[in-house]
């Protein structure tokens, strides 16, 4: 529980920008690990559900630091804007 309890606190607080691309990511890895226990790939689905435990692990570790990268990639050209019309 303490890893599930890790990942709610981590990853709650984030913008919808990191959380909503991560959680949708996940749920079309956990939905294509979910179809293709059905077609008897062991596999491919055990691979499918590692990789959405790694992206909510990454998330949960370093989705404050791709918030803040996105957020000063959005800031900056209006920087840069301001700065041309004032020359």
């Amino acid at each position: 529980m303490d890893i599930i309890d890790y990942l709610i606190t981590n990853i709650s607080p984030l913008p919808w920008i990191v959380k909503g691309t991560g959680l949708v990511l996940m749920g079309l890895l956990l939905l294509r690990a979910f179809t293709q226990v059905f077609t008897l790939r062991w596999i491919k689905s055990a691979t499918n559900v590692v990789y959405a435990v790694i992206i909510a692990l990454g998330m949960a570790r370093f989705g404050q630091d791709i918030a803040d990268f996105i957020k000063t990639k959005q800031d900056k050209p209006s920087v840069q804007i301001e700065q041309t019309q004032q020359n």
